[in-house]
């Protein structure tokens, strides 16, 4: 299942190249992955996405989400616009997860966006810098 707008909607309803989060239960982190084509033996749909220690790849939705209900990020306006999407990550199926150069979320925006960003990379960063000012100034006090 998957939520829109505080809507619970099943699964089995998700649109090739909807781009989806879960959280991951790290400080509010949320792993992203986008709907494939095609299903699981349970008849759900396969999920592209990219997490720790692993590669890129097509997984179940069950794998992808961890029995958790998904947020949709973004949806396709048309058929062309999911297959060029999916397409974009099947060129890139095995790539090496990496924090600062290919992390989960950056591999999905790259696919729609061909941007490589990632909001919660950036914002952890600009937290550890926050963090280690508020340490250097209660340093100096003492």
């Amino acid at each position: 299942m998957y939520a829109n707008n505080s809507e619970v909607i099943p699964v089995n309803q998700l649109r090739p190249g909807t781009a989806l989060r879960v959280p991951c239960g790290i400080l509010g982190i949320k792993h992203w992955g986008v709907v494939g084509y095609g299903n699981d033996s349970d008849g759900n749909p396969l999920v592209w996405h990219s997490q720790k220690s692993d590669v890129l790849r097509v997984t179940s939705f069950l794998e992808f989400s961890g029995g958790q209900i998904c947020d949709i990020v973004w949806v396709p306006q048309n058929t062309r616009q999911a297959q060029r999407v999916i397409q974009r990550l099947k060129s890139q199926e095995g790539r090496p997860w990496h924090l600062t150069e290919a992390n989960c979320e950056m591999v999905v925006r790259w696919a729609i966006e061909d941007k490589a960003v990632s909001e919660q990379l950036a914002f952890g960063a600009l937290a550890a810098i926050a963090i280690v000012a508020v340490i250097a100034v209660a340093a100096s006090a003492d």
